[in-house]
């Protein structure tokens, strides 16, 4: 098949990505009736629990794509692309295709998208899989079609969100119950100590980092900003302790060595927490999904040692905590303990409000129809930055998991 995008605007972002891939892509012989056919957009879309509307919408969208051949050595490469190109690999640059599609333009790329089901089932079946949980790990990418329709009020996908799904094309990622995990390695966030007698924990940041007066994440040379220190002798650990709520205390505190041991510090076997779209956040239904995933790692993986579960995201942002005390989302940022990250002025609106590149010029016609949404609004339209958060929960202690017990027992 003849490679011609005469009339398609192409990115150097894009035209980077056909150097790279383009002669295995010809080589490979993939030709653009590769998903586009009913039967095939009907099986991997009703596996990924997509609607039946969603599903007759898609089958429609399909069917005005393959009518429409200058668009077919595109959507041939995207399927190879996705099929063959390494996770971090992403789509913002590829070409819009207003001009042939309409509103329905990123629909044609989840179409490219569901091709992946076949492969993600048998990668998954290779491993021992049950099929059920295959099943609920792809609900991802009817996710992320809804996800578009709510940012952009027609179908598709954002095209920030096409690299995740090939997490699932390499076995990585599995959904139990309303959260998906992997495993991941511990970066230098910081190291948990726990006390000998009692079990207790408590966090030491790293050193280097710079915090505002009031301990939570600053850019370099931001005025006010203080950096932590952070000492490990064989007898002492010195340096700043995290609240289990998230903030960096400015005052040194050491540790002797002799009433505490390392629980948790950079290079451990960690469980990566992510929070798909939809679906509530109660303590009850947070507590099932750490369940299955603390006794379902160490089966897959048992030359691994899991000590914690992690996470680093804007759902924990402790601004929410403060103007939404009796949400869910509250409750469940009280369970972990919380320590500051890396954060930009707009963290986590591209999740709640499904849109990309937010600025301030969007800001008055963002939605407010939820509690969620007008708070980080009422945030930044204060002048203040949201705030990512990144989270632990010791697998050891997740039989407390619902009583804040870290909260509870923080002590030094």
């Amino acid at each position: 098949m003849a490679f011609n995008f005469c009339e398609v605007d192409l990115s150097e972002g894009f035209l980077a990505e056909w150097r790279q891939y383009g002669e295995d892509f010809i080589n490979s012989g993939l030709t653009a009736d590769c998903g586009l056919d009913p039967e095939s957009v009907r099986d991997n879309a009703v596996y990924a629990r997509f609607s039946h509307s969603e599903i007759e919408e898609l089958l429609q969208i399909a069917a005005r794509i393959q009518a429409l051949e200058i668009l077919h050595p595109l959507f041939a490469f995207c399927v190879y692309h996705l099929h063959h190109s390494p996770v971090g690999s992403g789509y913002t640059q590829w070409p819009d295709l207003e001009a042939w599609m309409g509103k329905d333009k990123n629909a044609f790329y989840m179409l490219a998208a569901l091709t992946l089901i076949p492969v993600i089932r048998k990668k998954y079946h290779t491993m021992a899989i049950p099929e059920e949980l295959i099943h609920d790990t792809v609900l991802q990418f009817s996710g992320f079609y809804r996800n578009h329709r709510i940012g952009y009020n027609a179908p598709g996908i954002i095209m920030e969100q096409m690299f995740w799904l090939k997490n699932y094309r390499d076995g990585i990622l599995f959904r139990h119950g309303r959260m998906e995990f992997r495993a991941e390695t511990f970066a230098d966030y910081g190291m948990v100590l726990r006390q000998r007698r009692t079990g207790h924990k408590i966090m030491i940041a790293s050193g280097g980092r710079c915090h505002d007066e009031d301990g939570y994440y600053a850019a370099p040379g931001t005025p006010g900003g203080w950096d932590t220190t952070f000492i490990h002798t064989v007898d002492t650990i010195c340096g700043h302790a995290i609240l289990p709520c998230g903030r960096v205390m400015a005052e040194k505190v050491t540790l002797d060595m002799s009433e505490w041991e390392i629980a948790l510090e950079a290079g451990d076997d960690v469980i990566d927490v992510h929070i798909p779209p939809g679906g509530g956040l109660s303590l009850e239904v947070c507590r099932d999904s750490l369940l299955r995933a603390a006794a379902f790692f160490p089966a897959l993986m048992p030359q691994r040692h899991f000590k914690a579960f992690f996470c680093h995201s804007w759902i924990f942002n402790t601004q929410l905590e403060e103007k939404m005390p009796d949400s869910n989302l509250a409750k469940f940022m009280r369970e972990p303990y919380l320590f500051p990250v890396e954060s930009d002025r707009f963290t986590g609106m591209f999740f709640v409000f499904s849109r990309s590149n937010i600025n301030e010029e969007m800001l008055p016609e963002l939605p407010r129809d939820t509690s969620l949404r007008q708070s980080m609004l009422e945030i930044v339209e204060s002048g203040r930055s949201l705030r990512n958060g990144g989270m632990i929960y010791c697998l050891e202690d997740l039989e407390h998991f619902g009583a804040q017990y870290y909260r509870r027992n923080y002590q030094l």
